[in-house]
């Protein structure tokens, strides 16, 4: 196989991102996150962001840098706004009951959702977290950045999410 198909990809069932450190031209660090796909989404916006439902289907996509298949490009947008929003808006987040309150702040009326686990919309985000909240405080849910990356208007995070019942936690 093609050393980019991930073995969930290669069968339907999953999501994958990739991080990559790179150093002296070679590749020195590697983070692997996969998303199970599932077979009931509550939203149609795909995890995948695009039309290809499969690897072959990606690739004739051609290049989503330039021409996105999740609608065209924004405009250009400045690395360090796109930062500091996202970093405003996970330090808000990230504190007690103050989620829902992160989302109605920073968060766009025509908001796409790509999680496959959260209703589409600005309101489904917000009752999303109003329906977890006593529940995340009460398992004393953590969230730890580990990695912010930022590229013009696009924003990764990459963290990890502890309770007292999962020390070891989630890759975020």
């Amino acid at each position: 196989p093609d050393i980019h198909e991930h073995p969930a990809a290669i069968l339907g069932v999953g999501v994958d991102v990739d991080i990559w450190r790179v150093a002296d031209g070679q590749f020195v660090e590697h983070w692997d996150v996969i998303q199970p796909v599932p077979e009931k989404p509550r939203n149609d916006a795909t995890m995948w962001c695009g039309k290809a439902a499969t690897y072959a289907e990606a690739r004739q996509a051609g290049d989503t840098v330039a021409q996105p298949t999740c609608g065209p490009a924004g405009p250009a947008t400045d690395r360090a706004t796109s930062l500091a929003t996202v970093m405003s808006y996970m330090s808000m987040g990230q504190e007690p009951g103050r989620a829902a309150q992160a989302v109605r702040t920073f968060v766009a009326e025509d908001f796409v959702q790509h999680s496959a686990h959260i209703a589409q919309g600005k309101q489904a985000l917000v009752e999303y977290f109003e329906a977890h909240a006593r529940e995340r405080a009460s398992a004393g849910r953590k969230s730890q950045l580990a990695r912010v990356l930022a590229d013009g208007d696009f924003v990764l995070t990459h963290r990890r999410v502890t309770s007292a019942a999962d020390p070891r936690g989630t890759a975020y």
